[in-house]
């Protein structure tokens, strides 16, 4: 029987915790178990994962300083001993049938990597943006494509089942702020062998509760660009679709990154958003590629036609 490790890494997490847990309690399949790791919460977090604990011996919490959530998700894949490790973010929760039927899936086809979509939820109402509707197991190439192009599955992790045997090379860099699931998730995909894609959506990701995209402009952004520009001078040389592909994803990050700048009014942020500019206005052309995919949304490809502009037209 194949036994799932949840790791919930959270950091003052008392408004949505209970659901969370509470919604992997309810699951049709049993054979789990919930790794809570306490990245030093200030609020009562920590004593509601403890309650928790105490009710049920499937449910482990570790309570540890306060470190990011790239060294609580690696302390929980050390403590993990299920078959397959899944991550749920703790404002986040799951359909009661999710695991069983991802089980029921992995009992025929033992893959390295088990992708299932998600779905967003903003005040109560839910949203998918993702088109695939049929399970099928990913070649190599394929895998790649549908990485870039997200019209199956994102980048994050929390939708994703990997192998422990698999997982347990890798690590979460904790010096990434921003596109540190994005990074993991390519090196795991490179390395595993089989990739399968059940498109099921039965994990709500509550945008509502989420903060990351509208925080201010920092330097952590930068991370971001970095990640997706190390990643394209690994690919560029695979073929002329996944050089395009992953050109576009840069593109898009210098996009966002000018976008936060441009909230800042001083002399570093001009000339970062004129640096920029350049880079962007040699690749105006990607802003009509792809028209239906999810690699650029509509917001996204103005934004290229945009910034495009001379720097004296954005004012």
């Amino acid at each position: 029987m194949i036994k799932i490790s949840v790791i919930i890494p959270v950091y003052n997490g008392e408004k949505y915790i209970k659901r969370c847990i509470d919604s992997i309690k309810k699951q049709t399949f049993n054979d789990w178990e919930i790794i809570l790791v306490d990245d030093g919460s200030k609020d009562k977090t920590g004593v509601i994962c403890d309650s928790y604990a105490l009710e049920d011996k499937r449910i482990k919490v570790f309570h540890k300083s306060n470190g990011g959530v790239s060294v609580a998700r690696n302390f929980g894949i050390d403590k993990a001993i299920g078959d397959y490790i899944t991550f749920v973010d703790c404002d986040d929760w799951i359909e009661k049938d999710f695991f069983e039927k991802v089980v029921n899936f992995l009992t025929k086809d033992s893959v390295d990597i088990l992708i299932t979509g998600f779905i967003f939820d903003k005040n109560g109402v839910s949203k998918n943006i993702f088109k695939g509707k049929y399970a099928e197991i990913l070649c190599e190439q394929k895998k790649q494509v549908e990485f870039f192009k997200q019209d199956k599955f994102s980048w994050t992790v929390y939708d994703k089942f990997f192998k422990r045997d698999i997982i347990r090379f890798f690590k979460f860099n904790k010096h990434i702020k921003i596109g540190e699931d994005m990074l993991f998730f390519w090196q795991v995909l490179n390395f595993a062998k089989n990739v399968g894609y059940l498109p099921l959506y039965d994990y709500h990701y509550d945008i509502s509760a989420s903060n990351t995209m509208t925080s201010k402009f920092s330097l952590k952004w930068f991370h971001g660009l970095k990640v997706k520009r190390n990643i394209y001078n690994q690919v560029k040389d695979i073929s002329k679709e996944i050089e395009l592909l992953s050109r576009i994803v840069v593109v898009v990050e210098m996009v966002i990154l000018a976008k936060k700048a441009s909230e800042v009014n001083n002399y570093k942020s001009e000339k970062l958003i004129k640096c920029l500019q350049k880079k962007i206005r040699k690749n105006i052309y990607l802003s009509i590629l792809y028209p239906r995919s999810n690699i650029m949304t509509f917001r996204q490809r103005l934004g290229i036609i945009y910034f495009s502009l001379p720097y004296r037209f954005l004012k």
